[in-house]
């Protein structure tokens, strides 16, 4: 399964609750993966982004 079109739409998603630069600044660096069946993944670029 590709999760980039969903990630995609998540963001817009969050983008219309907490503003586009808001969105920009802490959710464009994740990058979502899938692991087995039913396990979803969001890569922090950074400790920074992990901790907060």
């Amino acid at each position: 399964m590709d999760i980039l079109p969903v990630w995609t739409k998540v963001q817009k998603i969050i983008e219309g609750k907490i503003g586009l630069t808001a969105t920009q600044t802490w959710f464009s660096p994740v990058k979502p993966s899938i692991r087995g069946v039913d396990t979803l993944v969001l890569e922090m670029p950074d400790n920074f982004f992990k901790d907060w």
